[in-house]
């Protein structure tokens, strides 16, 4: 148990294994067992292949940029909630297509 960790949380963690649990056995069934990541695991696997440089790049590349010049028409079409989760969709699109190419190109940060 961390120490940061409130004694309250104790309480979700039957609700953790109730959706952790059955998730990650899915996800072994459908890859592993069926043998279908090329097409369901290989959504997954460009982000596992490069997911430390995921979490840096939004350091150095601004996505919120790009993601308004492809899906802000779009956004402002909408009510404000509605625009904001196309914006957030949209600049997950975006590193996910970064990556692929990254992917495509065999370009990996080793740590």
């Amino acid at each position: 148990l961390p120490v940061e960790q409130e004694p309250l949380d104790q309480l979700f963690r039957p609700v953790d294994l109730r959706l952790g649990q059955p998730s990650a056995a899915l996800f072994y069934w459908t890859i592993d067992v069926r043998g279908w990541a090329r097409g369901f695991g290989a959504f997954f696997a460009v982000i596992g292949m490069n997911s430390v440089l995921i979490y840096m790049s939004s350091k150095f590349l601004s996505f919120d940029f790009t993601a308004q010049a492809f899906f802000g028409g779009l956004a402002r079409a909408f009510p404000p909630a509605v625009a904001s989760l196309i914006m957030v969709t949209g600049i997950f699109a975006v590193k996910w297509a970064l990556f692929w190419f990254l992917k495509r190109q065999k370009v990996f940060l080793k740590v």
